[in-house]
């Protein structure tokens, strides 16, 4: 994690469905990039994998947010700035694609 100030920080908005295998990946690309006033907020969209589980797991500052059925890109919220990964089993580019 490298650091932040509040005016530059991020939101990075994470919508998964039946994703608790792609996760680990993920996150251990995405966890190095963030800094320490960025936030990572995961939407899952009613899995039965343990996708929810796992992403506490995984990153206990996230902000998991379990949307109770399948509301696709709907489970996005109010960001500061804001990248949006399509799925969890999306590649991350270092420092988000430079």
């Amino acid at each position: 994690m490298t650091d932040s100030t509040s005016e530059d920080a991020l939101t990075v908005v994470v919508v998964t469905h039946q994703s608790a295998a792609h996760l680990p990946d993920l996150l251990a690309a995405l966890g190095p990039q963030l800094r320490a006033d960025d936030e990572l907020a995961i939407v899952d969209n009613a899995s039965t994998d343990g996708t929810a589980e796992t992403a506490r797991a995984l990153d206990g500052r996230a902000l998991v947010v379990e949307t109770g059925a399948n509301l696709g890109s709907l489970g996005l919220f109010e960001a500061r700035y804001l990248i949006r990964l399509m799925q969890a089993n999306a590649r991350m580019f270092d420092k988000f694609g430079a």
